[in-house]
């Protein structure tokens, strides 16, 4: 039973006085509830009862009376007033019952749990008990005092008859939380009233004597107890106990870390929780019921650790020969897990030989493994070893505070089962050169690895071979090749199987370089059947070879200085799986012949692809004729390793001898309009083809305009023939060249057109074959003003304006040119004018009259013009006039003479015509007298105005 540590606890000693009045109210409050012991705010102890307190007695008095140490007064006296000390607060009595007149009893459940259920009393119905729980039937064999005493929580107080006179101590432990909360009555006088008690709990006590003065002593008490071990231990063993009734009872909480149980008498037993170890303490009160008197001890219970059996299981495991084992089904636990303890797991019997994945070798079979890898641990038989292994595995737990160990050991086998080994194996590699054998067989190694003689390789098989590949050996012995896909197996006596591997060859497919793998496994079997395999891989290394390719050649033929197309050429590889390239060469490229495309090699041969081989042409050397022989070379390469292989072929190029078109350079000249100019010294031209193969045969000159003409000397054998538009000139060369250096153009009269002639160079190859070439000759015509003409004539009277008009007349009248000035120059006296509203203009300078303007305009003042003769002239005489003719529109552009002038006199007939004289007469009258004569011949007279002698005047 635990008991948990009290509230509080408190010793009371009430008056008998005061028990009589608790009765009667206990009795009255049979048919009430809500009742109980409280401390009041006060500080006073009253009986609570259907809300109505009764005043009991002043706390203080109360618990001086009671002979409570001072210790505990004030303890309760400073409590919390919520702190009550109650029989059972809030409870509901469930049963209260009379037993005589004398004696009264009844009780309280604890924390409102009807008393039925507490151990002892289980299967009492509340009914029972309200009816009749202390009846003399229960009573009487103690059933009630031994049911209470194990009821947790419960409390129980008794009163005794009013008649008696005098009470002993009323003792009682009251514990608000929970535990036992007992009111022990010491016995009567009359022992009938306690028949059936048990005088350990009761003692009896006989009235006015038997009681010892001596007090009771304590002495500190130390009990030692195995870890998951009960105690069971007395108290009272070393205290003094003088007086019988002695009560032993905790003070403070109980011990913990386990099940503790204190009786009245101070016997106790102590169950620790499992695993626990460690020290605990406890303190109790001694007291004494006679004197009053509490001592007070402390207990210390020694619990020492002692290690718990770890929990280990194992599992028996098969495996096979040489193989490793998962050790599976072993586990170790600690029984004991609150920490104190550790584990430790050994494996022992490991033979020779034979290893542990994980863990340490401690001692010979003997390894040390952690705990956490025991999921993991493998073990590896000796090697070819078969049959039963015997193991232990020991787990050992060990205490950390004390060393105290435990150990568990459990057996298990590992049964190994006969197996064959895996065979040795040396699977090889192997190379070869394309389309040769590949010597297979000499690189692989086979052999058993157990050598105990129980063991044979019967078997080997290579396979994998690529398609095409041809496999080939030669058998040996009693050796058996059986085909496979891929290659082929051998059976048989092992050294025959290892003899006849030993031929094996494989020739790669046909022009194939790829390197390939072949799969190699070889068979053990064991004399008890079984077999292991062993597999690997052959790398074979195939070096590429070129093969020699085809080269294919074609005559070609073309003309002289001209790209020769060199069709017909190539070739094919012979290895066509895509591994080799191919690639031309032409060699014996004559100097100055050049290949229209490739790449030059030093050697002056030429690389090619066969792209550019497909429109390859040549240029034979400059002005070559003939036939010049050339090489083709086809070539293979393998890509891989740039191995190569080639053949070549000769093949001819022919040349046609072709004349060559000579380099003419028409130049240009330089005329004068209406000159005739020498030209064809400015036309040059030279052979291109210098061999002496070549001449030039003929000169043609055309383009000659309408008007125009040429003008030449032939010049030896040369022949000049007129051609439209211009000549040619044929005959020997050197001819050729002086007759065209006599050509002379004339162009048409007053035409100033530049002309373009065409110049045609005409050479002949020895072989007959003729080039031509032609450029063009500038011919620079420049005008040159022509003089223009005129004429006029004027015929009239003395002294008056006679008309002379004039006209004037191009002689160049292809509009290029115009009458830009007339210059009229009179003899002195001679006056000019009448030149009319013609717009032109006229400005006078001396005798010299200048008339500018359109040509329309000089020919309209010209035409009204007029000369006055002298004043009083009648001589005759003539007008100059001065032309001048300007080129305003040169066709060309280029002027060489701007301008031309002319003069002629214009003859003027002046008629005579005489002139009125003067007369004199005089100013003022002659004086004279009257009808005298006067002389008046003297003051008349008269005078010619025409004074040049060719008139007379007569009166």
């Amino acid at each position: 039973m635990t008991i948990d540590t009290p509230a509080a606890t408190s010793f009371l000693a009430p008056t008998a006085e005061t028990l009589i009045e608790l009765v009667a109210i206990a009795l009255e409050s049979q048919r009430g509830g809500g009742q109980g012991f409280v401390i009041t705010q006060s500080g006073e102890l009253a009986f609570r009862s259907e809300g109505k307190e009764l005043l009991i007695a002043r706390s203080e008095e109360l618990l001086e009376a009671a002979n409570v140490p001072h210790e505990h007064v004030a303890q309760l006296l400073n409590a919390d007033p919520a702190l009550l000390l109650t029989l059972a607060d809030a409870a509901e009595i469930v049963s209260f019952a009379e037993l005589g007149v004398e004696f009264q009893a009844g009780f309280i459940a604890a924390h409102g749990q009807p008393v039925g259920q507490y151990e002892g009393l289980a299967g009492l119905s509340d009914e029972t008990l309200r009816d009749g729980l202390f009846s003399n039937q229960l009573n009487n064999d103690g059933t009630l005092i031994e049911a209470l005493g194990g009821v947790n929580g419960a409390s129980i107080y008794f009163s005794v008859s009013l008649e008696l006179k005098t009470f002993a101590n009323l003792f009682g432990r009251v514990n608000a939380g929970v535990g036992v909360d007992l009111y022990h009555l010491p016995p009567l006088p009359d022992e009938d009233y306690i028949r059936g008690m048990d005088p350990t709990i009761f003692p009896v006590i006989e009235e006015g004597g038997g009681i010892s003065a001596e007090e009771p002593t304590t002495v500190p008490d130390v009990f030692t107890v195995s870890e998951d071990t009960p105690l069971a231990g007395d108290l009272a063993a070393n205290d003094s106990v003088p007086n019988p009734g002695a009560i032993f009872a905790l003070s403070g909480p109980p011990p913990a870390n386990g099940t503790f149980v204190l009786n009245p008498n101070g016997t106790f037993t102590f169950d620790p929780d499992p695993d626990f170890s460690g020290e605990v303490t406890f303190t109790y009160t001694l007291t004494d019921p006679a004197s009053g008197t509490v001592r007070t001890s402390v207990v210390v219970i020694d619990v020492i650790a002692v290690a718990d059996a770890p929990i280990v299981t194992a599992a028996n495991t098969v495996t096979d020969e040489d193989i490793p084992v998962p050790l599976a089904g072993l586990t170790v636990a600690l029984d004991d897990t609150d920490g104190s303890e550790t584990i430790a797991v050994t494996i022992s019997g490991v033979p020779t030989g034979a290893t542990l994945s994980v863990g340490t070798e401690i001692a010979p079979g003997v390894w040390s493994i952690s705990p956490a890898d025991l999921a993991t641990v493998e073990l590896t038989p000796p090697a070819d070893f078969h049959g039963v292994i015997d193991l232990v595995i020991e787990a050992t737990a060990t205490e950390g505070s004390n060393g105290n160990t435990s150990t568990t050991s459990v057996p298990f086998t590992v049964t190994v089962e006969a197996e064959a080994d895996l065979p040795n194996l040396t699977p090889g590699t192997s190379a070869t050169s394309e389309d040769q054998p590949a010597p297979v067989g000499q690189s692989i190694a086979v052999g058993v690895t157990d050598t105990d003689g129980s063991e044979a390789i019967t078997d080997v098989s290579v396979t994998n071979a690529p398609a095409g590949a041809v496999v080939d050996w030669t058998v040996t012995g009693a050796a058996v090749v059986t085909a496979v896909p891929g290659g082929f197996s051998i059976t048989g006596p092992e050294s025959d199987i290892i003899a006849t591997l030993a031929t094996l060859t494989v020739l790669p497919p046909q022009n194939s370089d790829d390197d390939f793998i072949l799969d190699i496994a070889t068979t053990a079997t064991d004399a008890d059947g079984s077999t292991s395999t062993n597999t690997g891989q052959h790398p074979v290394t195939v070096e590429a070879v070129a093969d020699v390719p085809s080269a294919i050649v074609a005559p070609a033929t073309g003309n002289e200085d001209m790209p020769i197309p060199l069709v017909g050429l190539g070739g094919t590889l012979a290895d066509t799986d895509g591994s080799e390239v191919q690639t031309f060469s032409i060699s014996n490229i004559p100097a100055g012949a050049t290949l229209s495309a490739g790449t030059v090699q030093p050697d002056g041969s030429v690389l090619l692809t066969s792209a550019e081989l497909a429109g390859l042409t040549i240029t034979p050397p400059l002005h070559f004729s003939g036939t010049f022989p050339l090489t083709l070379t086809s070539i293979a390469t393998e890509t891989s390793n740039g191995s190569s292989e080639q053949i070549s072929d000769t093949f001819n190029v022919t040349v046609t001898a072709v004349a060559d078109a000579p380099v003419v350079t028409g130049g240009s000249s330089s005329v004068d309009e209406d000159v005739t100019t020498v030209f064809g010294a400015d036309i040059s031209y030279a052979l291109v083809d210098m061999d002496g193969s070549e001449v030039v045969s003929q000169v043609a000159v055309t383009g000659i305009t309408a008007g125009a003409d040429i003008t030449f000397t032939a010049a030896g054998g040369a022949t000049v023939t007129a051609v439209a538009g211009g000549y040619t000139i044929t005959g020997p060369e050197a001819d050729i060249r002086a007759t065209l250096d006599t050509f002379a153009y004339d162009p048409a009269d007053d035409d100033d057109t530049n002309v373009q002639l065409t110049v045609e160079v005409t050479t002949t190859d020895d072989g007959g074959s003729t080039a031509s070439a032609t450029d063009t000759h500038d011919l620079i015509v420049a005008a040159v003003a022509d003089a223009p003409s005129g004429s006029g004539v004027g015929a009239g009277n003395e002294d008056t304006a006679i008309a002379v008009p004039v006209t004037t007349q191009l002689n160049d009248t292809d509009g290029s040119e115009t009458i830009t000035q007339a210059v009229v120059t009179a003899p002195t006296g001679v006056v000019l004018g009448g030149f009319g509203p013609s717009g032109a203009t006229v400005v006078q300078a001396g005798q010299d009259w200048t008339i500018t303007g359109t040509p329309a305009q000089i020919d309209a003042a010209l035409a009204a013009m007029t000369a006055t003769p002298p004043n009083n002239s009648d001589a005759d005489f003539n007008l100059l006039v001065t032309l001048t003719a300007t080129e305003t529109s040169p066709v060309g552009g280029e002027v060489t003479t701007a301008t031309a002038d002319t003069t002629f006199a214009v003859p003027v007939t002046v008629t005579a015509v005489a002139d009125a004289p003067n007369v004199v007469v005089p100013v003022a009258p002659i004086p004279t007298e009257e009808d005298t004569a006067v002389a008046v011949g003297a003051a008349l007279g008269g005078s010619l105005n025409d004074t040049d002698g060719s008139e007379t005047i007569s009166y």
